[in-house]
């Protein structure tokens, strides 16, 4: 029961809706039992971080090209900065680097940081939460679907090997909103990306 407690806070995002594995957005509430269905592997969580005010609990970078050596580069550029990240592999066996903080922290603040360092980097990557806040079109923003499904999707030393669930979550700091602020100061504002809009009756890319 406490490594069901410990999960769901640290993967806290809305409560009102949930994205499933098939690309599905399910407005209904989250309850703990989808949290105990997704860590048996039974059913899998997709969780909204982003929420009505504009903070998060916890942000993920996506690696999509299967590359353990860019989620280190990531996760250890952060540390540098006092923002401890953790690497987990994704559903499409890439990897999600994530971080988790004390209380809601301004997502617009957090995605400063991570663009950031990943312009530094001279990568590009899909950052969660997608936007800085909602608005009465985007009412929900996009999910992610969590890591720790049954045996598998599991967190990752830094000489990629596979820690238990319970075993990883102890592990897990949540950063000070502060140290955050910290680092957003050391950075210039990253460059305003402009997403294009999709063409009428093309399929939207499943969720990583």
């Amino acid at each position: 029961m406490a490594e069901l407690t410990r999960f769901a806070e640290l993967f806290r995002g809305r409560a009102d809706v949930w994205g499933s594995v098939e690309g599905k957005s399910n407005k209904e509430p989250v309850t703990e039992e989808h949290y105990r269905l997704h860590l048996e592997g039974k059913k899998s969580l997709g969780i909204y971080p982003l929420l009505d005010d504009g903070t998060c609990y916890f942000w993920a970078v996506d690696i999509d090209d299967k590359s353990f050596e860019k989620a280190l580069a990531i996760r250890n550029a952060m540390n540098e900065l006092e923002l401890p990240m953790y690497i987990c592999e994704s559903k499409s066996k890439g990897y999600h680097v994530y971080g988790f903080c004390q209380e809601g922290v301004q997502a617009a603040d957090i995605r400063w940081v991570l663009f950031s360092v990943l312009e530094k980097l001279g990568w590009m990557a899909e950052v969660f939460p997608k936007q800085d806040k909602l608005d009465q079109v985007l009412k929900y923003g996009n999910y992610i679907n969590l890591p720790c499904f049954g045996n598998t999707r599991l967190f990752q030393t830094i000489d990629k090997t596979a820690v238990p669930t319970a075993e990883a979550i102890k592990r897990i700091k949540t950063i000070p909103i502060d140290k955050i602020r910290e680092a957003k100061a050391k950075f210039p504002p990253p460059p305003v990306l402009i997403i294009p809009l999709k063409a009428p009756g093309k399929k939207s890319k499943k969720p990583s």
